[in-house]
């Protein structure tokens, strides 16, 4: 670390350990050496370079170990690699995952092949790899250099004024979601889905299109700065129309969470703006979050004015609760529905929505 101007409060850590810069101890603590292979996670008061000066190390006799779960891995290769290349001799499963500090993909089992926002891994960066099996990553050697990017950058020409500086947060999520409008999957690789948290955006992402799953997906990688607890809310941004919609649902936030992915992706579902706020049909969509304890939200939509009905029923068909009986516009609607308030044990139920000839019942789960 000679090589830096560290202030006193700088710290690196890598997966087991850590150290501190003091200006009178100089840099102390468990970490106590940097090896080949690993990854390491750096706060600077202030901007700077760190340079590695050594021989390049001999690919093919120094394969990174892989933990079962989460590894902390460095990229100890001299030129650029797409990742597919590089990650080919690893034994992969589905549910493996691999992540850098802006981007991440996943293990594709039917195709063989990783899929998601990171497509190429950079020499000097650093990566998460979770592995269902562990063992070793062979890296491949390449004759030349491979062209890529070595910066990720998190504005998009068209978004609006939403600004994201990830080297203000330690800890990362990621969200792998599928975007519905009026029922109706989102298409458009312009839009943007964007988190936000007390009003700061905490994560950015353009839908992309994965052929072999013939899908639309949003690969984003969320940032806080505590391990858990912030709420994260989402917004979408139409280019097309110029317009900001927001998302029902929001999430909790967990450290190195994996939420949704490419087989069962997250459902974020973009609400109307003015007359986009009449549904073109009735709907009743799944209660969120569910599994739940003790609240959960039920939505549902109306495309004209009339009575409606939405009642809970437990497996055997006995009411135990009516949680709208009266008469609506044509809109967009949401129901809080508590658990406590209505003395339910554990297990299934099930709720019924009943509005002019239309009628459907979805099942929820209450999970204490």
């Amino acid at each position: 670390m000679q090589g830096l101007y560290p202030a006193d409060g700088d710290v690196i850590k890598g997966q087991y350990g850590y150290s501190q810069y003091h200006q009178e101890a100089g840099w102390a603590g468990s970490l106590q050496k940097l090896e080949t292979g690993k990854s390491y996670r750096m706060y600077c008061a202030e901007q700077q370079s760190l340079r590695c000066v050594g021989a390049p190390v001999n690919l093919t006799k120094e394969p990174v170990p892989l933990n079962q779960g989460w590894t902390w891995i460095g990229f100890p290769a001299q030129d650029i690699m797409d990742l597919n290349h590089a990650l080919k001799d690893l034994p992969a499963y589905p549910g493996d995952r691999i992540k850098s500090q802006t981007e991440y993909a996943e293990y594709i089992g039917s195709t063989g092949t990783w899929e998601g926002s990171l497509e190429k891994l950079v020499p000097g960066q650093g990566y998460m790899l979770k592995s269902v099996e562990g063992g070793h990553l062979h890296l491949p050697v390449l004759n030349k250099m491979t062209s890529g990017s070595l910066e990720k950058s998190f504005f998009y020409q068209e978004q609006p004024d939403w600004q994201l500086d990830i080297a203000r947060y330690e800890y990362t999520m990621s969200l792998t979601a599928a975007l519905m409008f009026n029922k109706t999957a989102m298409s458009d690789t312009a839009l943007i889905v964007a988190a936000f948290s007390e009003g700061s955006c905490r994560g950015l992402a353009k839908l992309k299109y994965v052929p072999e799953l013939s899908q639309y997906i949003a690969f984003l990688m969320i940032y806080a700065g505590d391990a858990a607890g912030d709420t994260i809310q989402f917004r979408v941004y139409d280019p097309a129309v110029n317009k900001v919609r927001e998302v029902s649902e929001s999430v909790v936030f967990s450290n190195d969470a994996i939420m949704g992915n490419m087989s069962d992706p997250t459902i974020l579902n973009a609400q109307g703006i003015g007359d986009e706020l009449v549904p073109y049909s009735y709907y009743l969509n799944q209660n969120y979050p569910n599994p739940f304890n003790p609240e959960t939200v039920i939505g549902y939509g109306l495309p004209e004015a009339g009575d409606v009905k939405l009642e809970v029923y437990t497996i055997l068909g006995q009411k135990v609760a009516t949680l709208v009986n009266s008469r609506h516009d044509a809109g967009r609607y949401e129901v809080r529905f508590s658990a406590e308030e209505y003395l339910l044990a554990n297990g299934i139920y099930f709720y019924q929505l009943r509005a002019g000839g239309f009628v459907t019942t979805r099942k929820l789960l209450v999970l204490k």
